[in-house]
């Protein structure tokens, strides 16, 4: 299916904004996925993403890949705080 998202990579700036596979992508900064111009896109500033989740619920998501500093990790659906914090 277009746009659906297989991977995020560990440790990613997808994964820290909360990118999930299985996600669907359904625009790239307002423009529509089906848009010809999103073919061959390169990222080369933040990216605002619209995503359909496997739950059927719509989110938008910054992703950053310069952003700097620590960021929360994303554990079991929840954004974890503390690294230092175990979720099970």
């Amino acid at each position: 299916e277009a746009g659906r998202i297989s991977v995020v990579s560990e440790n990613s700036a997808a994964l820290f904004a909360g990118v999930a596979g299985g996600d669907r992508i359904l625009a790239v900064n307002g423009a529509e996925l089906t848009d010809p111009a999103l073919t061959a896109i390169s990222i080369c500033e933040p990216v605002l993403l619209r995503l359909l989740g496997e739950n059927g619920m719509t989110r938008h998501v910054v992703i950053d890949p310069w952003a700097t500093g620590a960021r929360p990790r994303p554990v079991g659906g929840a954004n974890v705080l503390d690294p230092a914090v175990l979720v099970f």
